[in-house]
């Protein structure tokens, strides 16, 4: 598999999920139970305060963590300007800056 900047796309959108949940997507015992994982299970529905956030932004999420890249975004340009379409929900930005500490 080559390796290009989808991988740090798929990496952006767990971290996203992790922001906006509080919790890690995926768990396992060891590091091979999870890679596997990630590898094959999908990405959880948002539960609990995140339910709250607006359904593109879940969507957002699960199109960066597709499990085939070809169904990602393909540049973070892409991820930009999908967030900028939505820069008028800024309740959303509150809360994930709140969530950092921001």
């Amino acid at each position: 598999m080559e390796i290009d900047q989808r991988c740090d796309i798929y990496s952006f959108g767990i971290m996203a999920f992790e922001m906006a949940t509080g919790e890690c997507p995926f768990t396992g015992e060891t590091w091979v139970t999870l890679a596997n994982k990630h590898v094959e299970e999908p990405l959880p529905e948002f539960e609990g305060a995140a339910r709250d956030y607006p359904s593109w932004f879940y969507r957002f999420v699960k199109k960066c963590t597709e499990k085939d890249r070809a169904h990602r975004y393909a540049s973070f340009d892409e991820i930009v300007a999908e967030l900028t379409k939505h820069t008028k929900t800024a309740s959303l930005w509150r809360r994930v800056c709140a969530k950092l500490g921001i």
